[in-house]
């Protein structure tokens, strides 16, 4: 059984597919968060990206989600799996920009001067989280991304709610072996 907010995702995104013109006009709403998430990458990041290359990006990433949204499952909510497309385009965009030395390296673990992770350590996690098994990835995004209680997160994805705190704190071990395992490659 499916959350409510996913299937009306889910149909919102089968419509535009369909090219209801009601839903096509949903779904680009829906797609204005993309231009505020790049923008918020930019500024944790030191605001390294003009407002120009940031307008041309969120138009490279809203082609890159209308070519890809068949394949939106509708597992997570949209602005989930959205913010996913924006990470690693953003990514590649500061990848490259570093490929060319205009910034230093941004690749590994970083502490800020609060004791914090910056912006950058996130790309780890995210490898990390593609680094478990698809039960486990699915339960943490669930929990984490969309908020869900493990009640919720049984009912959604058909299991008991035991085994999907069992998975979650297996997923949570193993995510946490694979950054400690991670750190200790990154050269200081």
């Amino acid at each position: 059984m499916s959350h409510e907010s996913d299937v009306t995702d889910r149909r919102l995104v089968d419509g535009a597919l369909r090219r209801d013109p009601r839903a096509l006009d949903l779904l680009v709403a829906r797609l204005r968060c993309v231009p505020r998430i790049l923008s918020t990458f930019n500024q944790r990041t030191g605001g390294w990206m003009k407002a120009d290359d940031l307008g041309d990006l969120a138009q490279d990433v809203v082609v890159s989600l209308w070519r890809r949204l068949e394949s939106y499952s509708g597992e997570a909510a949209l602005e989930t799996w959205i913010y996913g497309f924006c990470f690693r385009a953003f990514m590649n965009a500061a990848r490259k920009r570093q490929g060319r030395g205009e910034f230093e390296r941004i690749d590994g673990p970083r502490v800020s001067a609060d004791g914090l992770p910056s912006s950058f350590e996130y790309e780890h996690l995210y490898q990390a989280l593609d680094s478990l098994d698809d039960e486990e990835k699915r339960v943490i995004r669930l929990k984490h991304f969309d908020e869900l209680t493990f009640a919720e997160i049984g009912t959604r994805l058909g299991i008991p709610l035991n085994t999907a705190k069992t998975v979650y704190y297996r997923g949570l071990r193993h995510l946490s072996e694979h950054l400690r395992r991670s750190s200790k490659e990154v050269p200081s």
